[in-house]
């Protein structure tokens, strides 16, 4: 009589059923699987060829499209070169670069305006002179620009009645014409205050010397206790102060810093800066001495510079 196979569960006499071995069961559920997964990428395949998306716009750096045998992948087209940069700027027309005369301007900073920031003020310049239609000598290169330049750039929230930029233009327009045009373009808060001849070539430089007043506003308590920090201070000899910069932390003396320290009859400080050696923000240097006020407390103005 012959035996049965090893793979087969054949019943015995005694109702009892052979199992199969382990590397048998192994073989067999990895079987399965693979006819599991063969039947679910069927379906898959199907569904995806019903979408009316193609399967392409789901990938980015290749398309995948359904054929009849197999999914075929495609390399993207190649981009087109890239224009070779220009070595030499384009040519404009010679006469937008004569300059033919150079005004410095002097304008106040008050109010609302004493919140634009250096570089808003400058756009905000540059649109009033077009509206007023003078004739802007511009720069050579790659971007021209109108030739307008500045001071020292005033602090955000700090007022000033002696504030000034520079502009070159290429016809020789007299000053009075040019307060005439440009006068009513200002913002409000921006009042042009005189121009003066400057020559041509002339580079802007940074004030030498400064006055700037000081008011509190805040309660009598406060306000004491503000000037008596400030006569402490005028009384000192040094005050070292860290401040942060892009370079990190600095720290100076800043009591050379003040040439004249000054109260009148109504508690407003007049100071005299000197910045021949170095330059700190007035408000920086208000809040140094009473770091306790906030800074919509310390009301500051520029009434004057004076050049080396």
């Amino acid at each position: 009589m012959t035996a049965p196979p090893q793979n087969s569960q054949q019943p015995l006499a005694s109702g009892m059923v052979v199992a199969p071995q382990k590397g048998q069961v192994t073989a067999a559920f990895g079987a399965a699987a693979a006819a599991a997964s063969s039947r679910t990428c069927c379906r898959t395949l199907s569904s995806a060829s019903r979408i009316s998306r193609p399967i392409s716009s789901y990938c980015r750096y290749s398309t995948l499209e359904r054929t009849s045998s197999a999914l075929e992948v495609r390399e993207p087209p190649l981009m087109p070169p890239k224009p070779p940069k220009a070595t030499e700027p384009p040519a404009i027309n010679s006469a937008l670069g004569v300059k033919a005369v150079r005004y410095r301007v002097w304008h106040t900073k008050e109010a609302e305006a004493a919140y634009i920031s250096q570089l808003e003020l400058q756009s905000l310049l540059e649109r009033a002179m077009r509206r007023a239609g003078l004739p802007m000598a511009f720069s050579q290169g790659f971007h021209p620009l109108p030739l307008i330049s500045f001071g020292r750039a005033l602090p955000v929230g700090v007022e000033s009645q002696a504030e000034w930029f520079s502009i070159v233009l290429r016809e020789p327009l007299s000053a009075e014409e040019v307060m005439k045009r440009l006068a009513p373009r200002m913002l409000r808060g921006l009042r042009l205050d005189r121009l003066e001849e400057i020559p041509v070539n002339d580079k802007s430089v940074g004030s030498v010397q400064e006055t700037f007043s000081l008011r509190f506003v805040g309660s009598d308590a406060d306000r004491r206790l503000f000037m008596e920090a400030w006569d402490d201070f005028t009384a000192t000899d040094s005050l070292m102060f860290t401040r942060e910069t892009k370079k990190g932390p600095r720290t100076a003396d800043i009591r050379p810093l003040f040439q004249v320290i000054e109260w009148d009859e109504h508690g407003t400080l007049y100071i005299v800066t000197d910045w021949s050696e170095t330059y700190i923000s007035p408000m920086t240097l208000a809040r140094a001495i009473t770091p306790w006020a906030e800074q919509h407390q310390l009301k500051i103005m520029k009434l004057s510079q004076m050049f080396g």
